[in-house]
């Protein structure tokens, strides 16, 4: 799509495809969303604890307004991440002022039934290896819950140095502790993995910085 280059984007790894999810994906990402266990910690979004009907209508209209709020100077890009074309969770990506700072953030969520399996780990490092390789990142934030150990070995596993924490309010409510995490580009050099490739990204690079 000419107008809108980002459907053409793509990052596989030997297991996983990551893309854009397309609106007549919204059925398969919001049913995918009903498969998050609802531990404490698990998972963090404001719309887990939504029912039906706002529960899917939340999911749809994020997706909708990353894209209608989309500039060189902030951007947020959810990718869909595909298992044999079964849409299993999101891997987000996205950057405040990337052109000068290079730094990009990451968030995720992955279907319980996927949990424990590694996949966790490979999405993050295939968002990573599209921010350092394709996009010349210097710096990969992320940040977890201290309760949600799982993420904190994705990130411990992927070389991220703990960067102190903050006590926020999430959203069930709660006030907690919310650690901060850093990988810079050395770091991701030390451990990149193999067989990872970006599609189309020639075709929409400048949308990710001037």
């Amino acid at each position: 799509m000419d107008a809108w280059p980002l459907f053409d984007l793509r990052i596989t790894t030997p297991r996983l495809e990551l893309r854009v999810v397309r609106d007549h994906e919204m059925d398969a990402l919001v049913d995918s969303a009903r498969r998050i266990d609802g531990a404490p910690g698990v998972f963090l979004g404001d719309w887990a604890g939504l029912a039906d009907p706002a529960f899917g209508r939340s999911i749809v209209q994020y997706q909708w307004r990353t894209r209608a709020e989309w500039s060189v100077a902030e951007w947020n890009l959810p990718l869909g991440v595909f298992v044999d074309d079964q849409l299993v969770g999101i891997q987000d990506i996205g950057a405040k002022d990337f052109s000068r700072l290079r730094e990009v953030s990451t968030g995720s969520w992955l279907t319980t039934p996927m949990a424990g399996q590694g996949i966790g780990t490979e999405m993050r490092a295939a968002v990573l290896h599209f921010a350092f390789d394709g996009l010349g990142a210097l710096v990969a934030r992320s940040s977890a819950r201290d309760s949600n150990i799982a993420s904190q070995r994705v990130s411990q596993k992927l070389g991220y140095r703990s960067n102190g924490s903050t006590r926020i309010v999430f959203g069930d409510g709660e006030i907690a502790p919310d650690l901060a995490l850093e990988l810079d580009r050395s770091d991701w050099d030390a451990t990149r993995a193999t067989g990872f490739s970006i599609h189309g990204l020639d075709g929409c690079r400048d949308l990710f910085m001037a």
